[in-house]
């Protein structure tokens, strides 16, 4: 619905048109044709001879070409007059001053083309020479054009793009200080008897007063007048800048071109002089009827929403004159309407939506409300059934409270004779360990008896071996050996009888051995069994010390669980009055949402009419 588009363009027709026209004499004078007028003075002897039609011929062929520049002179003030005139009724509906100022400008300079016009059809009279007045002043006309413009223009340009209102006295003052440049300059001429000469027609540069409002043309175009239209976009500053290129044309064909008056480059410089100032008139004009037409749309648009239609599409360009403002904010309060209308539509969809809900829950909630109260009787009896439960587990607790106590001090009496136990079972630990570190010591003395009866079965051998020698020299000996022999032989017997007792020894010390060995092994094993049940009773004892904790920390706990189900017995008996309290406010809610079902119908019903009156705003 809101569109923004950029400031109106001439059309292209338009400039192409102007530019074509611009450069199309000199194409035409490269093809042949002259549009020069030729001004011969009259023979008055021939003149004297002629017939009447004949002299009426011959005066018209001489005054044509000051008829011609009468015409064209005559067409750039009519051009200027209804350029101001135009640029004051457009500032009565815009309040824009760039218009009138700029239309004043070209005014006042058209003002100075009627005194060159009046001085060379010699209604003006001064002291200098004619044809020097009527040189001197066209180029004089040409820069009071462009250093005219170029000031309008370049007010606008020190104030940027602020805008604030431009007041009629302002332009009255205007007006005033051009009217008496233009009276001082006027009159400056009239009295001044020597005039500079401005024609040179065998210089390269003919005119040389023309290449001043030359350069101020090209300095416009190329950078002032741009920046003006840049600042202030629009038909008319458009139009001002394109201007700029007959007017360059213009001072051109005068500056290089035109010899003497009347001739071709002299004629097409006034041509496009008149181009000049037909270029910001149909600029204006364009302006204008771009102008009403948004009036006209802001008329219809205005209608179209006065008839209920917000969807209307209001066009903004980006200039940032009156009648833009009110085009922006007419659009701003069509898109802040529709807005508020689709918010509204929205809103009492939701509120028509929400009061149906409403309504339906509020018949619910009443049905609800009236199986609460019931519930809530039923709730009432239950927590008096919840009270009398709570007092008997009351007492419950407390008996298991008094029965934890004297379980946990059995357990420490428990815990008394297992830790005597533990000492016991390590005492006996100890004393197996002592009994088999003497089975240990046993069996080492046993092995240094195995010792000495090997000893005992050496020296027994020794003692046979030496019977035996004693023998063999008892019978070397003969009769003398006989005591000897006896000896021997009884040496020998006690060896042997040595011997068997040695061999019996050692049987026994064996049996002993492997009787200290299996008892040693049984001892350890014993012991490693000691060890293993003390080790336990130890677990057992530690195990039973954490229970005894357990069962003393539950003894408090207990008697929290009591305080707790005593706290709880009165919540349970406050929740029984309470829910009585509730009963009676459930009875009252039942009555007030009734009365409440009453309002949201009565909401319902406005909303509709709402709905029913946004209806006819189409969005």
């Amino acid at each position: 619905m809101q569109t923004t588009t950029e400031s109106p363009r001439l059309p292209e027709w338009f400039i192409w048109s102007t530019l074509f026209i611009s450069i199309l004499p000199f194409l035409l004078n490269i093809l042949g044709a002259n549009f020069g007028l030729e001004s011969k003075p009259l023979d008055l002897q021939a003149a004297a001879t002629m017939t009447a039609a004949q002299l009426a011929n011959a005066l018209h062929k001489n005054l044509a070409g000051s008829l011609t520049h009468t015409i064209l002179e005559w067409s750039a003030v009519c051009a200027a007059f209804f350029t101001v005139v135009l640029s004051l009724s457009y500032f009565r509906y815009k309040r824009d001053g760039i218009t009138p100022i700029i239309g004043i400008s070209l005014f006042c300079a058209g003002m100075m083309d009627l005194f060159h016009l009046l001085a060379a059809n010699r209604v003006i009279n001064s002291l200098a020479n004619t044809t020097d007045l009527v040189n001197f002043t066209w180029a004089l006309c040409r820069l009071a054009n462009a250093s005219l413009t170029i000031l309008g223009v370049s007010l606008f340009l020190l104030r940027g793009s602020n805008r604030k209102q431009l007041q009629f006295s302002s332009l009255l003052l205007y007006s005033a200080c051009l009217g008496v440049f233009a009276a001082g300059i006027i009159y400056f001429c009239t009295i001044t008897p020597n005039l500079p000469q401005t024609v040179f027609p065998d210089s390269l540069i003919r005119r040389p007063y023309d290449v001043l409002p030359l350069l101020l043309y090209a300095i416009s175009g190329l950078f002032i007048f741009p920046r003006f239209y840049k600042i202030y976009p629009g038909l008319f500053s458009q139009a001002l800048l394109i201007s700029t290129i007959p007017n360059i044309a213009a001072q051109l064909h005068m500056a290089l071109g035109a010899k003497v008056s009347f001739d071709n480059n002299f004629n097409i410089g006034h041509f496009f002089k008149i181009i000049g100032y037909l270029v910001p008139l149909i600029g204006l004009v364009l302006d204008y009827s771009s102008t009403y037409q948004r009036l006209g749309t802001l008329a219809n648009s205005a209608q179209q929403v006065g008839e209920g239609d917000l969807t209307v599409s209001i066009e903004v360009t980006d200039e940032k004159d009156e009648i833009s403002r009110v085009l922006l904010a007419f659009r701003n309060m069509v898109y802040n309407l529709n807005s508020l209308i689709h918010k509204v539509q929205q809103t009492g969809n939701k509120i028509t939506n929400s009061a149906s809900e409403i309504a339906a829950s509020g018949k619910e909630l009443e049905a609800t409300m009236a199986a609460q109260v019931a519930s809530t009787n039923q709730v009432t009896a239950t927590a008096k059934s919840i009270a009398k439960t709570s007092e008997k587990l009351v007492k419950t607790v407390e008996q298991v409270e008094y029965i934890s106590q004297v379980t946990a001090q059995q357990a420490s009496a428990s815990q008394k004779d297992l830790n005597d136990m533990e000492i016991t079972m390590r005492n006996l630990a100890n004393g197996t360990n002592v009994v088999s570190n003497n089975l240990a010591a046993i069996n080492e003395k046993a092995n240094n008896i195995n010792n000495m009866i090997m000893s005992m079965t050496l020296i027994a051998d020794r003692t046979n071996l030496l019977s035996l020698n004693a023998s063999i020299e008892a019978e070397k000996a003969g009769e003398y050996g006989k005591g000897f022999a006896v000896v021997a032989i009884e040496i020998s017997r006690l060896a042997d009888q040595a011997s068997v007792s040695t061999l019996n020894i050692e049987k026994m010390v064996k049996e002993m051995q492997d009787a200290v060995a299996i008892g040693v092994k049984e001892m350890t094993n014993f012991t490693n069994q000691v060890k293993i049940s003390a080790e336990n009773v130890h677990e057992i004892s530690e195990k039973l010390e954490g229970i005894i904790k357990q069962v003393q920390t539950l003894s408090p706990r207990f008697q929290e669980v009591s305080e707790g189900m005593g706290k709880q017995s009165e919540g349970a008996i406050q929740i029984s009055e309470a829910m009585l309290h509730l009963s009676e406010d459930c009875s009252q809610t039942a009555d007030s949402l009734h009365g409440v079902n009453r309002v949201i119908q009565d909401l319902n019903n406005v909303t509709q009419e709402l709905r029913l009156g946004i209806s006819q705003f189409q969005i």
